[in-house]
């Protein structure tokens, strides 16, 4: 018989999901790694032909059924998809070389047996936790992320750390409602898109590149959070034009989605547990989804940029920096102290509740300002060719910012210098004075 590692087979798992975030529990099948507390340490190998198996062993037999090692591709993507698991629960994986008397708790090989990929959920037979890839997945086809090979591998992860499918039911949760089952949602799904009837094939031109926000949820009720993943100062960014669609999850730091390289309008949602749309939507079958990127639950993004397209971006009740780039821009603040930057083209900045700021690139004269009772204000770039800022409308927003002083709302239909008391007419401001001095 051969010896798996010593890793611990936990049983029902219905205590630990009690507190599971919407939805998450339908893809908890009940069975899981560990048990003992802590981070889970979790084995895993690549079987070769000269690895041995136990008799008998699963539903398929299928050691013994056209039996190959994966590719070094195929390796590289069961790593990778692996780092990606670890990064959002508290699992350590570790690789370990087969022989005779030990392999790992997940094994991953290629079998004949069974046409497509499955896995083996955590269970107590020699087959728990194994991964195995039917003849259609060659080495030599796309693994990389986003592509269907590595969708693939994320998903039979899933299964042998214990997710099951949203619409299986039975489980902790039961299945999934329609309108949440989708591969945005989860990577366990089989739908390609909200609503898709089941038994379809997958349709995508673009699969997830990491696991989604139940997915995060559901592997966290089973194994706790990875309190460590984007703890430090995180900058999210794509290279121009790379297609989008995943989720980020993130522990701290100030962090920024920086969409400022890019030409294609976006709308980015900081909210947590929101989704954005940057890039291309997701297609399927003739139909779409815009919704490419998704903020886990708990997750905290402070600061957004746009590029140069008509970009709408919301902000959250932190305190944010959002900047819209050129274009026609829409930005909302929300809850917090905000800064809000104005840029090229024609923007509304809208501060939401909090101490607000609104930044404008030039000296005060540059601009005719106006201020009406109910709190809009104006600001037009009177210096047209010097990347013209053009007409922006402001609410909310209780200081300006020019590069040579900072204004306030003062009484009446004005604006002062910040701190000053002093009140000066808003309207076609040419100079202020402040204590005395001229400062525009």
């Amino acid at each position: 018989m051969t010896a798996r590692s010593a890793t611990a087979f936990a049983g029902p798992a219905s205590a630990r999901a009690a507190n599971s975030s919407a939805g998450a529990d339908s893809l908890i099948y009940g069975t899981s790694w560990g048990g003992g507390g802590g981070t889970v340490e979790i084995t895993y190998s690549f079987p070769d032909f000269g690895s041995s198996w136990p008799r008998p062993y699963g539903d398929f037999d299928e050691p013994r059924a056209g039996f190959q090692p994966l590719s070094a591709s195929q390796e590289a993507a069961v790593r990778e998809a692996l780092e990606l698991w670890a990064g959002v629960a508290d699992i350590r994986f570790v690789e370990v070389v087969e022989s005779g008397s030990d392999v790992g708790d997940l094994r991953f090989a290629r079998t004949s047996a069974s046409p497509s990929a499955h896995a083996y959920l955590p269970q107590s037979g020699p087959p728990s936790g194994d991964v195995w890839l039917g003849p259609s997945f060659l080495p030599g086809m796309d693994y990389a992320p986003g592509s269907y090979g590595f969708f693939v591998m994320v998903h039979e992860i899933g299964h042998a750390l214990g997710l099951k499918h949203p619409h299986e039911p039975g489980g902790i949760g039961g299945v999934l409602e329609a309108g949440a089952d989708w591969i945005g949602s989860t990577v366990m799904s089989y739908r390609s898109l909200a609503g898709d009837r089941l038994g379809k094939l997958y349709s995508n031109d673009l699969f997830p590149k990491t696991p989604m926000a139940l997915d995060i949820a559901a592997i966290q009720e089973l194994y706790g959070a990875n309190g460590t993943t984007g703890a430090g100062n995180t900058v999210y960014a794509w290279a121009s034009g790379e297609r989008v669609f995943e989720t980020i999850y993130d522990t701290g730091g100030i962090d920024t989605i920086d969409w400022s390289n890019q030409s294609s309008s976006a709308l980015i949602d900081l909210r947590p547990g929101a989704w954005s749309e940057l890039g291309a939507p997701v297609r399927a079958r003739g139909g779409k989804s815009p919704d490419t990127l998704a903020l886990a639950d708990g997750t905290l993004i402070e600061n957004a940029l746009g590029g140069s397209g008509n970009d709408k971006i919301w902000g959250n009740d932190l305190d944010n920096l959002l900047d819209g780039g050129s274009g026609k821009d829409r930005l909302w603040g929300l809850g917090g102290d905000d800064i809000l930057v104005a840029g090229p083209g024609k923007d509304r900045l809208d501060g939401g509740d909090g101490l607000d700021v609104a930044v404008f690139a030039g000296d005060s004269a540059d601009f005719k300002i106006s201020v009406k009772k109910n709190g809009k204000i104006t600001v037009i770039d009177k210096e047209t060719g010097d990347g013209d800022l053009g007409k922006n409308k402001l609410f909310a927003i209780e200081i300006l910012e020019f590069d040579d002083v900072l204004l306030e709302a003062g009484p009446g239909k004005t604006l002062v210098p910040l701190g000053s008391g002093q009140a000066v007419a808003a309207a076609g401001l040419d100079s202020l004075v402040n204590d005395g001095q001229t400062v525009v």
